[in-house]
Protein backbone atom coordinates (compact mmCIF):
# COMPACT_ATOMS: atom_id res chain seq x y z
CA UNK A 1 0.00 0.00 0.00
CA UNK A 2 1.25 3.52 -0.87
CA UNK A 3 4.25 1.70 -2.39
CA UNK A 4 5.27 4.48 -4.78
CA UNK A 5 5.41 7.22 -2.15
CA UNK A 6 7.05 5.18 0.65
CA UNK A 7 10.44 5.63 -1.00
CA UNK A 8 10.36 9.36 -0.21
CA UNK A 9 11.14 11.21 3.00
CA UNK A 10 7.62 12.46 3.71
CA UNK A 11 6.50 15.64 5.48
CA UNK A 12 2.81 16.28 6.07
CA UNK A 13 1.43 19.81 6.44
CA UNK A 14 -2.05 20.19 7.92
CA UNK A 15 -4.39 22.46 9.90
CA UNK A 16 -5.44 21.74 13.46
CA UNK A 17 -7.14 23.66 16.26
CA UNK A 18 -10.13 25.63 17.40
CA UNK A 19 -10.27 27.64 14.15
CA UNK A 20 -9.85 24.67 11.81
CA UNK A 21 -11.23 21.66 13.66
CA UNK A 22 -9.91 18.12 13.90
CA UNK A 23 -10.73 16.77 10.43
CA UNK A 24 -7.47 17.56 8.60
CA UNK A 25 -5.33 15.95 11.29
CA UNK A 26 -7.69 12.97 11.59
CA UNK A 27 -7.42 12.38 7.85
CA UNK A 28 -3.63 12.65 7.88
CA UNK A 29 -3.40 10.28 10.86
CA UNK A 30 -5.38 7.58 9.05
CA UNK A 31 -3.19 7.97 5.99
CA UNK A 32 0.08 7.82 7.95
CA UNK A 33 -0.94 4.58 9.67
CA UNK A 34 -1.34 3.02 6.25
CA UNK A 35 2.04 4.23 4.98
CA UNK A 36 3.66 2.12 7.72
CA UNK A 37 6.69 4.33 8.15
CA UNK A 38 7.36 7.27 10.45
CA UNK A 39 7.00 10.65 8.78
CA UNK A 40 7.44 14.31 9.67
CA UNK A 41 4.47 16.53 10.57
CA UNK A 42 3.94 20.29 10.44
CA UNK A 43 0.71 21.84 11.74
CA UNK A 44 -0.68 25.38 11.57
CA UNK A 45 -3.13 26.64 14.20
CA UNK A 46 -2.82 25.09 17.65
CA UNK A 47 -0.21 22.61 18.98
CA UNK A 48 -1.11 18.94 19.31
CA UNK A 49 0.12 15.91 21.24
CA UNK A 50 1.31 13.61 18.47
CA UNK A 51 1.92 9.87 18.38
CA UNK A 52 5.67 9.15 18.35
CA UNK A 53 4.88 5.81 16.74
CA UNK A 54 3.69 7.63 13.62
CA UNK A 55 5.81 10.80 13.49
CA UNK A 56 9.59 11.12 13.59
CA UNK A 57 9.50 14.92 13.97
CA UNK A 58 6.84 17.51 14.72
CA UNK A 59 6.89 21.28 14.12
CA UNK A 60 4.07 23.67 15.01
CA UNK A 61 3.45 27.20 13.70
CA UNK A 62 0.64 29.60 14.55
CA UNK A 63 0.55 30.76 10.95
CA UNK A 64 2.30 30.45 7.61
CA UNK A 65 4.32 33.63 8.17
CA UNK A 66 6.27 31.89 10.95
CA UNK A 67 7.11 29.05 8.55
CA UNK A 68 7.95 31.40 5.67
CA UNK A 69 10.53 33.17 7.84
CA UNK A 70 12.52 29.96 8.36
CA UNK A 71 15.49 29.06 6.19
CA UNK A 72 14.90 25.54 4.89
CA UNK A 73 17.34 23.77 2.56
CA UNK A 74 16.35 21.78 -0.51
CA UNK A 75 15.82 18.14 0.44
CA UNK A 76 16.67 15.24 -1.86
CA UNK A 77 14.15 12.47 -2.42
CA UNK A 78 11.59 14.45 -0.42
CA UNK A 79 7.79 14.61 -0.61
CA UNK A 80 5.46 17.21 0.89
CA UNK A 81 1.79 16.32 1.36
CA UNK A 82 -0.38 19.40 2.01
CA UNK A 83 -3.83 19.20 3.62
CA UNK A 84 -4.60 22.90 4.08
CA UNK A 85 -7.97 23.55 2.42
CA UNK A 86 -9.75 26.20 4.48
CA UNK A 87 -11.17 29.52 3.30
CA UNK A 88 -10.42 31.53 6.46
CA UNK A 89 -6.86 30.15 6.47
CA UNK A 90 -6.34 31.39 2.89
CA UNK A 91 -7.64 34.86 3.78
CA UNK A 92 -5.15 35.29 6.64
CA UNK A 93 -2.02 33.77 5.07
CA UNK A 94 0.26 34.32 2.08
CA UNK A 95 -0.45 31.02 0.32
CA UNK A 96 1.48 31.76 -2.91
CA UNK A 97 4.75 32.62 -1.19
CA UNK A 98 4.39 29.57 1.05
CA UNK A 99 3.80 27.22 -1.88
CA UNK A 100 6.75 28.57 -3.84
CA UNK A 101 8.88 27.80 -0.81
CA UNK A 102 7.43 24.27 -0.62
CA UNK A 103 8.08 23.74 -4.34
CA UNK A 104 11.68 24.93 -3.95
CA UNK A 105 12.27 22.76 -0.88
CA UNK A 106 10.67 19.41 -1.78
CA UNK A 107 11.19 17.31 -4.91
CA UNK A 108 7.55 16.19 -5.04
CA UNK A 109 4.29 17.72 -3.78
CA UNK A 110 0.86 16.15 -3.26
CA UNK A 111 -2.09 18.42 -2.41
CA UNK A 112 -5.16 17.02 -0.61
CA UNK A 113 -7.78 19.59 -1.48
CA UNK A 114 -11.41 20.71 -1.72
CA UNK A 115 -13.38 22.81 -4.25
CA UNK A 116 -14.67 26.38 -4.76
CA UNK A 117 -13.24 28.89 -2.26
CA UNK A 118 -11.93 26.00 -0.09
CA UNK A 119 -9.49 24.97 -2.84
CA UNK A 120 -5.78 25.40 -2.10
CA UNK A 121 -4.83 24.41 -5.66
CA UNK A 122 -6.93 27.23 -7.14
CA UNK A 123 -5.03 29.78 -5.03
CA UNK A 124 -1.57 28.89 -6.33
CA UNK A 125 0.09 29.31 -9.71
CA UNK A 126 2.56 26.42 -9.60
CA UNK A 127 2.26 22.75 -10.49
CA UNK A 128 1.55 19.78 -8.22
CA UNK A 129 2.65 16.18 -8.72
CA UNK A 130 -0.71 14.82 -7.57
CA UNK A 131 -3.99 16.52 -6.69
CA UNK A 132 -6.40 14.64 -4.42
CA UNK A 133 -9.97 15.77 -3.74
CA UNK A 134 -11.34 12.89 -1.60
CA UNK A 135 -14.98 13.81 -2.20
CA UNK A 136 -17.58 13.49 -4.94
CA UNK A 137 -16.94 16.24 -7.49
CA UNK A 138 -18.73 17.35 -10.65
CA UNK A 139 -17.47 16.10 -14.02
CA UNK A 140 -16.20 19.59 -14.83
CA UNK A 141 -13.38 19.10 -12.30
CA UNK A 142 -12.34 15.82 -13.90
CA UNK A 143 -12.16 17.58 -17.27
CA UNK A 144 -10.36 20.57 -15.78
CA UNK A 145 -7.65 18.43 -14.15
CA UNK A 146 -7.36 15.68 -16.77
CA UNK A 147 -3.76 16.64 -17.62
CA UNK A 148 -2.45 16.07 -14.08
CA UNK A 149 -2.42 13.20 -11.59
CA UNK A 150 -5.91 13.70 -10.17
CA UNK A 151 -7.72 11.42 -7.72
CA UNK A 152 -11.22 11.87 -6.36
CA UNK A 153 -13.93 9.89 -4.54
CA UNK A 154 -14.67 6.98 -4.94
CA UNK A 155 -11.20 6.36 -6.38
CA UNK A 156 -9.77 7.34 -3.01
CA UNK A 157 -10.80 8.18 0.54
CA UNK A 158 -9.21 8.64 3.97
CA UNK A 159 -10.94 7.40 7.11
CA UNK A 160 -10.35 5.87 10.53
CA UNK A 161 -9.65 2.16 10.12
CA UNK A 162 -12.30 1.40 12.75
CA UNK A 163 -15.04 2.49 10.35
CA UNK A 164 -14.02 -0.29 7.96
CA UNK A 165 -14.77 -2.96 10.57
CA UNK A 166 -18.37 -1.87 11.18
CA UNK A 167 -21.27 -3.96 9.90
CA UNK A 168 -23.43 -2.60 7.09
CA UNK A 169 -26.86 -3.10 8.65
CA UNK A 170 -29.88 -1.73 6.83
CA UNK A 171 -31.90 0.78 8.89
CA UNK A 172 -35.53 -0.30 8.92
CA UNK A 173 -36.87 2.04 11.61
CA UNK A 174 -35.41 5.11 13.28
CA UNK A 175 -35.33 4.87 17.07
CA UNK A 176 -31.87 6.19 17.88
CA UNK A 177 -29.85 9.01 16.32
CA UNK A 178 -26.24 10.07 16.66
CA UNK A 179 -25.69 13.83 16.35
CA UNK A 180 -22.11 14.80 15.56
CA UNK A 181 -21.57 18.33 14.25
CA UNK A 182 -17.77 18.52 14.23
CA UNK A 183 -15.10 19.60 16.67
CA UNK A 184 -16.18 23.27 16.58
CA UNK A 185 -19.63 24.88 16.65
CA UNK A 186 -19.41 28.62 16.05
CA UNK A 187 -23.02 28.67 14.82
CA UNK A 188 -24.50 27.08 17.98
CA UNK A 189 -26.09 24.29 15.93
CA UNK A 190 -25.89 21.80 18.80
CA UNK A 191 -27.92 24.22 20.92
CA UNK A 192 -30.55 24.69 18.18
CA UNK A 193 -30.87 20.96 17.55
CA UNK A 194 -31.27 20.11 21.23
CA UNK A 195 -34.14 22.63 21.43
CA UNK A 196 -35.83 21.00 18.43
CA UNK A 197 -35.20 17.34 19.20
CA UNK A 198 -35.98 17.48 22.93
CA UNK A 199 -39.55 18.59 22.22
CA UNK A 200 -42.45 16.27 23.06
CA UNK A 201 -42.83 15.56 19.36
CA UNK A 202 -39.62 13.50 19.31
CA UNK A 203 -39.61 12.23 22.92
CA UNK A 204 -39.69 8.55 21.81
CA UNK A 205 -36.50 8.95 19.73
CA UNK A 206 -33.16 8.76 21.56
CA UNK A 207 -30.50 11.30 20.56
CA UNK A 208 -26.83 11.07 21.51
CA UNK A 209 -24.90 14.31 20.93
CA UNK A 210 -21.13 14.08 20.49
CA UNK A 211 -19.55 17.23 21.91
CA UNK A 212 -16.64 18.34 19.73
CA UNK A 213 -13.05 18.60 20.89
CA UNK A 214 -12.88 22.39 20.62
CA UNK A 215 -16.22 23.43 22.16
CA UNK A 216 -15.66 25.96 24.94
CA UNK A 217 -16.46 25.01 28.54
CA UNK A 218 -19.07 27.80 28.74
CA UNK A 219 -20.84 26.50 25.64
CA UNK A 220 -20.79 22.94 26.99
CA UNK A 221 -22.36 24.19 30.23
CA UNK A 222 -25.17 25.81 28.21
CA UNK A 223 -25.79 22.55 26.36
CA UNK A 224 -25.83 20.57 29.61
CA UNK A 225 -28.27 23.03 31.19
CA UNK A 226 -30.53 22.93 28.13
CA UNK A 227 -30.62 19.12 27.99
CA UNK A 228 -31.08 18.62 31.73
CA UNK A 229 -34.13 16.46 32.49
CA UNK A 230 -34.62 15.79 28.76
CA UNK A 231 -34.85 12.01 28.90
CA UNK A 232 -34.26 11.48 25.17
CA UNK A 233 -31.08 13.63 24.99
CA UNK A 234 -27.63 12.37 25.97
CA UNK A 235 -24.42 14.42 25.74
CA UNK A 236 -21.03 12.71 25.39
CA UNK A 237 -17.55 14.15 24.82
CA UNK A 238 -15.82 12.74 21.75
CA UNK A 239 -13.89 9.61 22.74
CA UNK A 240 -12.70 6.22 21.52
CA UNK A 241 -16.24 4.85 21.90
CA UNK A 242 -17.45 7.04 19.03
CA UNK A 243 -17.54 4.28 16.41
CA UNK A 244 -19.41 1.91 18.70
CA UNK A 245 -22.11 4.58 19.13
CA UNK A 246 -21.98 5.25 15.40
CA UNK A 247 -22.58 1.57 14.64
CA UNK A 248 -25.55 1.27 17.03
CA UNK A 249 -27.37 4.34 15.70
CA UNK A 250 -30.18 4.13 13.15
CA UNK A 251 -29.59 7.60 11.72
CA UNK A 252 -26.63 10.01 11.70
CA UNK A 253 -27.10 13.78 11.88
CA UNK A 254 -23.74 15.29 10.99
CA UNK A 255 -21.96 18.34 9.72
CA UNK A 256 -21.06 18.32 6.04
CA UNK A 257 -17.57 16.90 6.56
CA UNK A 258 -15.79 13.59 7.10
CA UNK A 259 -18.63 11.93 9.05
CA UNK A 260 -21.03 12.01 6.11
CA UNK A 261 -18.58 9.87 4.13
CA UNK A 262 -18.17 7.51 7.08
CA UNK A 263 -21.96 7.16 7.04
CA UNK A 264 -21.81 6.47 3.30
CA UNK A 265 -19.12 3.80 3.72
CA UNK A 266 -21.19 1.99 6.39
CA UNK A 267 -24.46 2.51 4.45
CA UNK A 268 -25.98 4.58 7.26
CA UNK A 269 -28.73 7.12 6.49
CA UNK A 270 -27.35 10.60 7.13
CA UNK A 271 -28.93 14.06 7.37
CA UNK A 272 -26.31 16.74 6.79
CA UNK A 273 -26.65 19.92 8.85
CA UNK A 274 -25.06 22.83 6.98
CA UNK A 275 -23.54 25.78 8.77
CA UNK A 276 -24.05 28.10 5.80
CA UNK A 277 -25.09 28.30 2.15
CA UNK A 278 -21.56 27.50 0.96
CA UNK A 279 -21.62 24.10 2.70
CA UNK A 280 -24.88 23.27 0.96
CA UNK A 281 -23.28 24.02 -2.41
CA UNK A 282 -20.23 21.91 -1.50
CA UNK A 283 -22.59 19.04 -0.64
CA UNK A 284 -24.37 19.12 -4.00
CA UNK A 285 -22.61 16.15 -5.65
CA UNK A 286 -22.80 14.06 -2.45
CA UNK A 287 -26.54 14.69 -2.19
CA UNK A 288 -27.09 13.21 -5.65
CA UNK A 289 -25.75 9.85 -4.49
CA UNK A 290 -28.45 9.19 -1.86
CA UNK A 291 -32.07 9.93 -0.98
CA UNK A 292 -31.57 11.52 2.46
CA UNK A 293 -31.59 15.33 2.38
CA UNK A 294 -29.42 17.96 4.04
CA UNK A 295 -30.50 21.27 5.59
CA UNK A 296 -29.16 24.70 6.46
CA UNK A 297 -30.65 24.77 9.95
CA UNK A 298 -30.64 28.56 10.26
CA UNK A 299 -32.50 29.10 6.97
CA UNK A 300 -34.45 25.83 6.77
CA UNK A 301 -35.53 25.08 10.32
CA UNK A 302 -39.20 24.37 9.52
CA UNK A 303 -38.44 22.26 6.40
CA UNK A 304 -35.96 20.26 8.51
CA UNK A 305 -38.54 19.60 11.26
CA UNK A 306 -41.19 18.58 8.74
CA UNK A 307 -38.81 16.29 6.87
CA UNK A 308 -37.50 14.68 10.07
CA UNK A 309 -41.06 14.09 11.31
CA UNK A 310 -41.94 12.42 8.02
CA UNK A 311 -38.79 10.30 7.99
CA UNK A 312 -39.35 9.10 11.57
CA UNK A 313 -43.14 8.76 11.80
CA UNK A 314 -44.47 8.18 8.27
CA UNK A 315 -43.92 4.43 7.88
CA UNK A 316 -44.49 4.26 4.11
CA UNK A 317 -42.28 7.27 3.36
CA UNK A 318 -39.58 6.09 5.75
CA UNK A 319 -39.47 2.56 4.33
CA UNK A 320 -39.28 3.80 0.76
CA UNK A 321 -36.55 6.39 1.45
CA UNK A 322 -34.42 4.14 3.67
CA UNK A 323 -34.55 1.14 1.33
CA UNK A 324 -33.67 3.18 -1.73
CA UNK A 325 -30.92 4.98 0.16
CA UNK A 326 -29.31 1.69 1.23
CA UNK A 327 -29.38 0.37 -2.35
CA UNK A 328 -27.81 3.54 -3.71
CA UNK A 329 -25.02 3.54 -1.13
CA UNK A 330 -24.42 -0.17 -1.63
CA UNK A 331 -23.61 0.46 -5.30
CA UNK A 332 -20.75 2.84 -4.45
CA UNK A 333 -17.42 1.00 -4.44
CA UNK A 334 -14.30 2.72 -3.09
CA UNK A 335 -11.07 1.68 -4.83
CA UNK A 336 -8.45 2.96 -2.39
CA UNK A 337 -8.85 3.79 1.29
CA UNK A 338 -5.98 5.66 3.00
CA UNK A 339 -3.86 4.89 -0.05
CA UNK A 340 -2.31 7.25 -2.62
CA UNK A 341 -0.63 4.66 -4.82
CA UNK A 342 0.32 6.76 -7.83
CA UNK A 343 3.60 7.35 -9.63
CA UNK A 344 4.81 10.90 -9.04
Amino acid sequence: MNSYIRKYTITFFCLYGKNFGYGHYSRINSFVKNIKKRVKLVTFGDPINISKKLYSKYDYYKNIKEYNNKNILKKKNSLAILDLSNYSFFKKNNINFFYKKIRNTFEKVIVIDSILNESFYNKINLSVDCLVIPYFVANKYKKKYKKINFLTFPEIYFCNEKILKLKHNKTKQIKSCLVTLGSTDNNNLNFELIKILSSNLFRKINFTFILGKFLTNNYKKKLIALSKEKINIKLIDFNLNFYSLFNKSDLILSSSGITKYEALITKKPNIRIYRNRREKILDNEFSKKQTIKGFNLKAEKIPFINYFKKLVFNENFSKKILNKNFKMLNNIKIKNINNIDVRI
